[in-house]
């Protein structure tokens, strides 16, 4: 509630949305909607055009590749893909996480890497740049991964985004290495 008058309503600008609504005015006391009657308190909802989320890709063995086959006990390197949103530097957080098929074994080996426009792979640092959550497979549910960026970390993101080359989507790779465990029935494909 305010004081009697006109009022020029801006929406403050966010990263996350694409469109921001117009400015536009409000006037207090406004006419209830029945129209017999006035309103103090106005409420205002904009509506925005959000920025889509961002894309997660997973390969095997090198980026880029979908497909891989391996024998049982062969240790080979998942990679997860995410890219970066255009509202990093304002995010309360960046998480990617896995949760594995219980027919592969989680091997670790985790290594995090900025791939940025410059199309460079900058190395991420454990418990400066991101946390690591790791969960062993148990009974119906396979291992769980999951890497967040610390708020230092997606400063260094931010900071280390390379010099805009139009053709290259900078991303956050997160490297770990798994292995095909004797409950897989062979020729099978594990999505």
């Amino acid at each position: 509630a305010g004081s009697d008058g006109v009022y020029l309503v801006v929406e403050e600008p966010n990263p996350a949305i694409a469109v921001a609504t117009k400015p536009f005015f409000v006037s207090l006391p406004m006419t209830n909607p029945a129209q017999d009657g006035w309103l103090y308190t106005v409420y205002v909802y904009p509506k925005n055009d959000l920025e889509p989320a961002p894309e997660i890709d997973k390969d095997v063995t090198e980026v880029g590749n979908d497909y891989g086959t391996f024998d049982v006990n062969d240790r080979f390197t998942y990679i997860i893909r995410g890219e970066i949103p255009a509202g990093l530097a304002t995010a309360e957080e960046y998480a990617l996480s896995d949760t594995l098929d219980t027919r592969l074994d989680y091997e670790g080996n985790v290594i995090v890497k900025l791939y940025n426009e410059d199309k460079k792979e900058l190395a991420l640092i454990k418990d400066k740049h991101y946390t690591l959550t790791e969960t062993a497979a148990s009974g119906e549910k396979g291992a769980f991964l999951k890497m967040e960026l610390t708020e230092a970390g997606m400063q260094y993101v931010m900071e280390n985004l390379g010099d805009d080359v139009k053709d290259v989507e900078p991303e956050i790779r997160v490297y770990f290495d798994a292995s095909i465990n004797a409950s897989v029935k062979m020729g099978t494909k594990i999505p």
